[in-house]
């Protein structure tokens, strides 16, 4: 995950993929940042949101406000959502999911395997 000012970019590969629909979650640390972690969860529907974040989509962090201080970044897909996300896409043809909010934009990326040509 990358803080930039203002926004974040989250970056998703497969083996995040495999432990989100593990375990419901994925934590990194934060790239540029002095201290801190980020964790993507995936949960069945978002209820929390700020007034201009799309749909199944929810970002925050401790302390709030600025993001580049964060020590903790907390975002939140819904299941449909993050399928969108991931499901069919390949190295080629990424997944992407962007939202404004509270920290401006936020992207979610994803590049991973096609899952039909792996198994």
């Amino acid at each position: 995950m990358y803080l930039s000012r203002p926004g974040a970019d989250f970056v998703l590969d497969h083996a995040d993929k495999d432990a989100i629909l593990r375990d419901g979650e994925v934590k990194c640390s934060l790239d540029n940042s002095v201290r801190g972690e980020a964790v993507l969860h995936v949960i069945d529907e978002v209820v929390d949101r700020d007034m201009l974040e799309e749909p199944g989509f929810h970002i925050t962090a401790e302390p709030l406000i600025p993001i580049w201080e964060a020590a903790r970044i907390d975002l939140y897909l819904s299941k449909t959502l993050f399928h969108k996300l991931v499901d069919g896409k390949t190295l080629m043809d990424p997944g992407w999911v962007v939202s404004r909010g509270r920290y401006d934009r936020v992207h979610v990326l994803y590049y991973g395997a096609d899952d039909s040509k792996t198994a």
